[in-house]
């Protein structure tokens, strides 16, 4: 028997052969569940809402310096990655539906000048 409140930890080894999913673990997840038959109180598949994040953004944040339809602006863009960023890592920015009027321009420079990750973004 448990007694009400009680924590109980559950550990399973590297041995056991547990696999992260590739695509990482993002915290908004909802595949962990946790449920119990318990007979005081049986409790449906509930999500785990605190989960170690693991191989994802941890957060990401666009802004525009003129945020209207049509028109040109700058962008800055601040990501969080949730686990270390090492050297020779890239991180792809993508604008999809969005274009640029005049010369195609690199944004490499930009972004070396910043000592990013950052090495390529595509609009």
């Amino acid at each position: 028997e448990i007694a009400a409140q009680a924590s109980v930890r559950v550990t399973v080894p590297i041995a056991a052969g547990f696999l992260i999913p590739s695509g990482g673990v993002d915290p908004s997840q909802r595949a962990i569940t946790l449920s119990t038959n318990a007979a005081n109180g049986p409790i449906p598949a509930t999500p785990v809402y605190s989960v170690q994040t693991v191989g994802a953004l941890a957060g990401v944040a666009v802004s525009f310096s003129k945020p209207c339809p049509g028109q040109r602006a700058g962008v800055r863009a601040i990501l969080s990655a949730a686990m270390p960023l090492a050297p020779g890592d890239t991180v792809d920015l993508a604008f999809q539906a969005f274009a640029a009027s005049g010369p195609p321009i690199s944004v490499a420079a930009f972004l070396a000048m910043a000592n990013s990750p950052l090495r390529n973004a595509t609009w």
